[in-house]
């Protein structure tokens, strides 16, 4: 496999100018551009690097970006993608509304309800925390299961996001999909420590 230096890796990569060693160590702090251990750059190396410096003509922020360009073909460590999403939290609007709004896109996609219901409030969820809570519950869990049911969430924004019942309810209409990831790690996670506990009350 053909390998290549960091000043390759820069140039092949860049736009009109090579990119700087401050955007890649950046890119590498949050998991979008892997550390190489013997130095060297791939190919692979090269066209995630691209993908991230086109996405940052839309996106700026590299925690999001982290989140958007999730890839089984160029895994991101864990704990660095656990940081981006904790990074987004506390930027997220109206994020009790969202919430509330995810939850009921779900109920579309699984459960064949129409759309929101005016006038009429849904049940609490009493196992999902309060908002102040929600950095603490990206928290916990060890890497490898973070990593499970991140990926896992970020194939169900997927798949809601382009849910031609999901799109007509509106459910989730202004919410940007890495939020949509973000918000749906946090139910996953709070419904496993919701099973834990019931299990060890029991």
């Amino acid at each position: 496999m053909e390998s290549f230096s960091t000043w390759e890796l820069r140039r092949k990569a860049g736009d009109r100018h090579p990119l700087s060693d401050e955007q890649i160590a950046e890119w590498q702090r949050w998991g979008l551009l892997r550390v190489p251990q013997d130095g060297r750059w791939t190919e692979a190396d090269v066209g995630r690097a691209k993908r991230v410096r086109e996405l940052g003509k839309e996106v700026r922020s590299q925690p999001r970006r982290a989140i958007l360009l999730l890839d089984a073909s160029y895994p991101t460590e864990p704990s660095k993608l656990r940081e981006a999403m904790i990074a987004v939290v506390p930027t997220i609007k109206a994020p009790v509304a969202k919430m509330r709004r995810l939850r009921v896109a779900l109920r579309v996609r699984y459960e064949g309800l129409a759309g929101p219901r005016s006038g009429r409030r849904q049940p609490a969820e009493r196992w999902l925390p309060p908002k102040a809570e929600w950095t603490t519950v990206l928290r916990r869990f060890g890497d490898y299961e973070f990593g499970l049911i991140a990926g896992a969430a970020h194939a169900d924004a997927a798949a809601l996001t382009k849910s031609p019942a999901v799109v007509r309810s509106g459910a989730l209409s202004g919410i940007p999909c890495d939020e949509v990831v973000v918000l749906l790690t946090i139910r996953q996670l709070a419904i496993g420590d919701s099973v834990f506990a019931a299990s060890a009350d029991s």
